[in-house]
């Protein structure tokens, strides 16, 4: 049986960084890796788009200034929209501006990409 493949979104350019990376442990944590393949995609607060790979390792790993799991930056937005794509399901763990506001669902709305989230629009799984 094959694992659904989640791309959790966390980090950004804003003052709830922290706050994102605290939550983003959480479901990262507690996600069944028999069941889950995680593909971590970070956004530094400089925002670079960083992506990281499912390695089985405490979750807190992915949340340090210099993460111990390999990780690849992205050149664009378009690609990790890219990236997203080829999860089954996008899981936004951002806050604050472009995070909470609906920005980045509509970017997932509009390139097909369903997410975990309130806006109905989005919800496909």
């Amino acid at each position: 049986m094959s694992r659904t493949r989640v791309a959790v979104l966390f980090g950004g350019q804003n003052t709830e960084h922290e706050v994102s990376l605290s939550s983003a442990t959480g479901v990262v944590r507690h996600l069944d890796r028999d069941k889950y393949e995680l593909t971590p995609i970070r956004i530094t607060t400089d925002g670079r788009w960083i992506i990281g790979r499912d390695t089985r390792v405490d979750p807190t790993e992915l949340m340090t200034p210099e993460p111990a799991v390999p990780m690849t930056a992205l050149p664009n937005l378009a690609a990790a929209v890219d990236v997203m794509r080829a999860a089954d399901v996008a899981f936004p763990m951002l806050h604050g501006p472009y995070g909470e506001d609906g920005t980045v669902q509509s970017v997932l709305a509009r390139a097909g990409v369903p997410y975990v989230g309130s806006c109905a629009a989005g919800m496909r799984t």
